[in-house]
């Protein structure tokens, strides 16, 4: 059955990304920032995370994770929603069926160059920003649909 919780619609918002050696590790923080509203920056210094690992060829890479529950996730839902342009955001639309698990959770790859200069545009390529929404019960992509244009405001 597809409900809402007593926080929202969304329940849990989880960020990563990699930087690679050749990439300034502060600014890839910067680009994953500026996805979420400014005043949750100060929650986001608590709650994300960092792991050295090796990449395929033993070049050293950093993964920066962060998780958001209840409020907050819906808050950053929303914001990265409404600041999609148009175009994009359709575009996600027309591509739930290959971005939703069935199971209540929705994959979002945001450009992390974009998101470095402040803009939150979709991107299906390798230099992302990778957003996974979990939309509790949620078990329809019409129904993800509907949500996701409520929290951007179109309903």
């Amino acid at each position: 059955m597809e409900t809402r919780t007593k926080q929202g619609w969304v329940s849990i918002v989880e960020i990563s990304t990699i930087s690679h050696a050749t990439e300034d590790l502060g600014r890839v923080v910067e680009a994953v920032k500026n996805i979420i509203p400014k005043d949750l920056w100060g929650e986001f210094e608590r709650v994300y995370s960092m792991d050295s690992l090796e990449g395929h060829y033993g070049n050293p890479i950093t993964r920066i994770v962060a998780r958001f529950k209840g409020k907050s996730a819906e808050r950053i839902a929303g914001y990265i929603l409404s600041r999609l342009e148009k175009g994009d955001f359709e575009t996600m639309i027309y591509t739930l069926d290959r971005r939703f698990d069935g199971k209540g959770r929705v994959f979002i790859r945001i450009s992390k160059q974009d998101a470095y200069l402040g803009r939150i545009r979709i991107m299906d390529g390798d230099d992302i920003i990778r957003v996974v929404l979990t939309l509790p019960g949620a078990r329809s992509i019409d129904f993800v649909e509907r949500v996701f244009r409520s929290l951007r405001g179109e309903v």
